[in-house]
């Protein structure tokens, strides 16, 4: 009777520490699924916002050639036409000083043609990197002349990936987009420091600030920024400035 009982005991036992192991197995292999899962689920989610930030960027890059064309090359080329087409050759003088202001113009084009092409180049970020990247954004800016902004880079710049830095370009232009359209600000300052842990990225203006709860477009721009801040590791942030505008952080882990 107590082989049998002993034995009983052993099957219970030996049963018990069997579902145990299967219940184990199976967590161990559910909980491996679904780390997968989330993980290929962020890098879906990744690959999505880097490929809109690809195609929204692009579509800026033809909307700024566009306007430079229309506002700036066309004009200049025009000046340079009418230089030369009211030269008076019988005054040797005033002949001389309109064709030096022909070639000066002609010279402006030419410049502004290769920042042109620079711009229409696919792969700019790679080839220049971020924070010249965003240098560029700001002299499209100033070319404007609606507010006058200023860029700073602090502490050493360290080399991104071309996606991540694709995506913060992005970020950036957006918030940018939004100062010039909506802020009505005169100044803005956008400030880049590189520190051992982390990148800090500030854009702060001097403007009425932003209503986004009252604006639909503005309110999507805002999520749209935030999300990609969300899927490169970053923080953004929005607020009011200490006296007024608006100042947006962007905080970029080293990892």
């Amino acid at each position: 009777m107590r082989d049998t009982s002993e034995i009983y005991f052993t099957i219970v036992l030996a049963t018990i520490f069997f579902l145990v192991l299967v219940a184990v197995v199976v967590t161990a292999v559910w909980r491996y699924y679904y780390r997968k899962r989330a993980h290929e689920k962020t890098l879906m989610e990744f690959d999505h916002t880097l490929l809109q930030s690809r195609l929204e960027i692009q579509e800026q890059t033809f909307k700024t050639i566009s306007q430079e064309l229309h506002d700036n090359l066309g004009q200049m080329l025009t000046l340079a036409k009418l230089n030369l087409n009211t030269l008076n050759l019988a005054d040797s003088d005033k002949s001389k000083e309109k064709i030096n202001g022909a070639i000066d113009l002609l010279t402006q084009t030419i410049q502004s043609i290769r920042d042109v092409s620079r711009n229409l180049h696919a792969d700019i970020i790679s080839k220049i990197g971020l924070v010249q990247a965003l240098e560029s954004e700001i002299r499209i800016i100033e070319k404007l002349g609606i507010l006058h902004p200023v860029f700073l880079v602090e502490g050493q710049p360290v080399p991104l990936e071309t996606d991540k830095s694709l995506i913060i370009f992005r970020i950036v232009q957006e918030a940018l987009q939004n100062v010039v359209k909506h802020a009505q600000a005169t100044m803005l300052e956008m400030r880049i420091n590189f520190a051992p842990d982390e990148i800090k990225l500030s854009i702060a203006d001097n403007g009425k600030g932003f209503d986004w709860a009252q604006s639909k477009d503005k309110g999507s721009g805002l999520r749209n920024m935030n999300d990609r801040a969300r899927v490169i590791g970053a923080q953004f942030e929005m607020q009011p400035a200490a006296t007024n505008g608006t100042v947006i952080t962007l905080t970029i882990p080293n990892t």
